[in-house]
């Protein structure tokens, strides 16, 4: 069996090579592993062309205007003539990083997506805090979530929302997020807007949107080789589950990823350090491994996460490990791997580790997020629907109510004294009023007559 032995992540070279456009007729997203996929851009008039991450877990559109840190370009809306200002501040915080900035308008275009321009709200963005990843080669992003979630308010109109509003159509639009190949520094992905009569029928298999803010779906159940992380399955919506290609991980509710985690302790064989499973070390090959026999299902198992299709069926993705165990580049350009699921505390979010290898289609008109196998990237599948008795709408989160521990009894029983207490204060206070001044009405009378008498 090869062994492994780990590298501090310090240590990894963050030198990439340039970017590997075979294909470029089919595909139309571009990036580097961990720093999600890029779509080319035109902004203004005259048009200005900057490259935007595709991001369905946020709904802006902003753009670096200024001259940022780790940004190669900017868009200058002093020249663009049909730029309009609308002098108002906007800020938006992500799981990592944040950006602030001033919204406007313009017209916005999409190459390869072979639709016409839309005149949409653009956040220039002015200044930024680990946003922009060094390197990343794009400068700027395209939120395709819903208003309720825009910056600052829900009147700022999306770019999808403003296509629609301008086609008169109903919007879906697919991503097909094919990853990178061995040894390559690089990934390619489709995205592509649809009709209605051009959304895929079956094989798709699709679970209904429960909330419309971000793609909030509910997952059922999750399993780890040939066992089911037991808990209850509203533990796995913990806050939320979401469909979201601006996030790089599978990220889990933080009982749910130890739960995960202990099953993995429990069926991979390889020795491998804390540290690895927590992300602060990769884990390499031995310098006399031979990488191109190295399997990584020899190693770790397949995880499926179940996601519902109706009240009462789910259907299956399965992930391989090569989804979830993440080639990344060593010292010395050495074979090496992190792992690809974190702990959350904002939710489930299946990050581009889950959607990679699938086409996943998000059908704002039915109000669906749906899956198919795609012919590109990990070689993933997938099972259903599964029909069950029970209702599996109750997997949706709901918060629990807390047990009353010793603290807390004495703490109601403090209350209760107290308010005693006050009501009895409030008793006489009221008394007092009674007697000194609403029982005696002749005071000024009397004091009149006492002037009187005195005169």
């Amino acid at each position: 069996m090869t062994a492994f032995h780990s590298v501090g992540l310090g240590k990894i070279s963050c030198i990439l090579a340039a970017l590997v456009l075979c294909q470029a007729e089919k595909y139309n997203l571009y990036g580097k592993p961990g720093d999600g996929y890029y779509l080319e851009t035109l902004i203004g008039t005259p048009p200005q062309s900057f490259n935007v991450l595709v991001d369905t877990g946020s709904t802006n559109f902003a753009i670096a205007a200024a001259p940022l840190l780790s940004v190669d370009s900017y868009f200058n809306q002093s020249i663009s003539r049909s730029f309009v200002n609308q002098h108002q501040e906007v800020s938006v915080m992500y799981t990592q990083g944040y950006w602030k900035g001033e919204l406007g308008n313009d017209v916005i275009q999409f190459p390869s997506l072979g639709i016409p321009s839309v005149r949409t709200s653009v956040a220039a963005i002015q200044t930024s805090h680990n946003f922009f990843l060094n390197g990343s080669l794009w400068q700027g992003i395209l939120g395709l979530a819903y208003p309720m979630i825009a910056k600052p308010d829900d009147k700022v109109v999306s770019w999808v929302d403003s296509f629609a509003a301008s086609n008169n159509a109903n919007v879906a639009f697919l991503l097909e997020l094919c990853g990178s190949r061995d040894g390559e520094d690089s990934h390619i992905g489709k995205f592509s807007m649809l009709h209605s009569d051009d959304v895929p029928h079956p094989p798709v298999l699709r679970s209904p949107i429960i909330r419309e803010w971000f793609y909030e779906i509910l997952m059922t159940k999750i399993e780890v080789g040939n066992e089911v992380v037991k808990l209850p399955c509203h533990e796995l919506n913990t806050r939320r589950t979401i469909v979201d290609s601006g996030t790089t991980h599978l990220r889990l509710p933080e009982k749910v990823f130890n739960s995960v985690l202990e099953l993995l302790h429990k069926q991979v064989a390889q020795n491998l350090s804390e540290e690895f499973w927590t992300q602060q070390k990769v884990t390499c090959l031995h310098e006399d491994s031979d990488p191109h026999h190295f399997d990584l299902r020899h190693f770790f198992p397949h995880i499926r996460l179940s996601l519902m299709q109706t009240e009462h069926s789910y259907f299956t993705l399965e992930l391989e490990p090569k989804s979830y165990i993440r080639r990344v580049e060593g010292p010395d350009h050495s074979f090496c791997y992190k792992f690809g699921i974190q702990p959350s505390d904002s939710g489930s979010v299946l990050g581009t580790v889950v959607m990679q290898g699938f086409k996943v289609v998000f059908n704002r008109s039915d109000k669906t997020v749906g899956f198919m196998t795609s012919h590109c990237g990990p070689a993933v599948s997938m099972y259903g629907p599964t029909e069950v008795k029970e209702d599996l709408t109750k997997c949706a989160h709901q918060p629990i109510s807390p047990v009353l521990g010793a603290l807390s009894i004495a703490g109601y029983i403090v209350s209760v004294l107290l308010s005693v207490v006050a009501v009895i204060v409030v008793y006489f206070l009221i008394k007092w009023l009674w007697e000194s001044y609403l029982q005696r009405p002749d005071w000024s009378s009397l004091s009149q007559s006492n002037l009187l008498s005195q005169e």
